[in-house]
């Protein structure tokens, strides 16, 4: 479920990017979400066409790109794990405190987290005792690659109060703006939302700004 809503998400920020940038030209402004070619629901209709076209491409080709499912587990339940698929234990205890969960946190099991772990690829991603994720160490602007998605999994959401636009369609900014020294580090990086990092001052922005919205995500602020 999380793997189909991830990448229909994708689509439709897609979709809408495209409407957007089509009425911004039309208009020679930034439009209204009435100026949009298509509603929310159109887009989303699109996007699940977009898929079912993609897959028809395929015929009966190999499938050569993966989608990425993230299952997050406390060490001592992934330790625990491992000995009872190594033939240690036979009757593990899992503590009812255990984190085992996907990035959007729906809990799983740590046998649903084992047949993953199967017929997947693991990795795994280091937080100190504070449950902060350490530092990559690379000394650059941009939020890219393992960085880029152990803040994801950390947020889940934008970190705008009240915004719940999911982590993953999102943007990762820089809490301490890189110009005045701000570190690109996973303590320094935050996820919003493309409307919240564009429009993160204290202005409140025009209504025709709010057309930039993401599709799906609800108000909390008015």
């Amino acid at each position: 479920g999380e793997i189909i809503h991830n990448e229909l998400s994708r689509l439709e920020r897609m979709l809408f990017d495209a409407d957007w940038e089509q009425a911004k030209n039309r208009l020679g402004t930034n439009p209204l979400t009435t100026d949009l070619a298509r509603t929310p629901q159109q887009r989303r209709i699109d996007a699940l066409v977009l898929m079912a076209q993609r897959s028809a491409s395929l015929a009966e080709a190999p499938v050569t790109s993966l989608p990425c499912l993230n299952v997050i587990i406390d060490h001592a339940t992934f330790e625990t794990m491992l000995a009872e698929l190594a033939g240690t234990v036979t009757d593990p205890t899992y503590s009812p405190e255990r984190t085992c969960e996907t990035e959007n946190g729906a809990p799983i099991s740590p046998r649903q987290a084992t047949q993953l772990a199967l017929t997947g690829h693991i990795r795994r991603v280091v937080t100190d005792s504070h449950g902060h994720i350490l530092n990559f160490g690379r000394k650059k602007r941009l939020f890219t690659g393992a960085l880029r998605e152990a803040i994801m999994l950390r947020d889940h959401t934008c970190q705008h109060p009240g915004c719940t636009v999911p982590a993953r369609q999102s943007q990762i900014d820089h809490r301490t703006p890189w110009s005045r020294g701000g570190p690109t580090s996973e303590t320094n990086g935050q996820a919003l939302c493309r409307f919240h990092n564009k429009h993160k001052s204290n202005r409140p922005p025009s209504p025709r700004h709010r057309a930039e919205e993401p599709p799906g995500r609800r108000r909390t602020d008015e």
